[in-house]
């Protein structure tokens, strides 16, 4: 049955730090390098970290690090309007989803997936790109969510294996 750790990881830790990185990298372009009638404050800068933040806790409570990125993008929408946020938010939320797909079995996984893709829905909407880039983070999501579930699912047959033995995968 998936499992999701007590504490945070090495990897959360990773992979919040990465978020943060392009989060900021990404919000930065939009105020300093902004494209054609977009106007960005400087504090879409820090306020993007309600965003990045929450990948700290994918691996400890996916659904609540799911719900506060969500919380996360709606409240930067309201605030700052359009802004260029899919390059950070989809892989964000790919990230936490998949570790939801991994970590939470029957119902609780589903409401991770629903989130997930709200979330992606969420940053199109309030996307200056337009509304199309769904296009790209809705299958993102899905196949993050997907391949957990697929990891949940091997997981077991892998801790069942006798020592030493290894799969057909791991040779190839």
């Amino acid at each position: 049955m998936p499992t999701t750790q007590r504490s945070i990881g090495r990897l959360d830790v990773t992979l919040a730090a990465l978020a943060i990185v392009l989060g900021t990298l990404l919000m930065y372009e939009n105020v300093y390098k902004p494209d054609d009638g977009l106007s960005v404050p400087f504090a879409a800068i820090p306020a993007f970290l309600v965003v990045s933040v929450p990948v700290l806790w994918r691996s400890v409570d996916p659904l609540r690090a799911l719900a506060a990125v969500l919380l996360g993008l709606a409240v930067h929408t309201v605030v700052f309007g359009e802004v260029v946020r899919c390059g950070a938010a989809f892989p964000i939320l790919a990230v936490v989803t998949y570790a939801a797909g991994r970590g939470l079995a029957g119902r609780e996984a589903l409401i991770g997936l629903g989130l997930g893709l709200a979330g992606a829905l969420l940053a199109g909407a309030g996307e200056f790109l337009g509304f199309g880039v769904v296009v790209v983070g809705l299958p993102a999501v899905a196949l993050a969510w997907g391949t957990g579930r697929l990891v949940a699912t091997r997981r077991p047959a892998a801790e069942r294996a006798p020592q030493g033995a290894t799969s057909t995968l791991s040779r190839a």
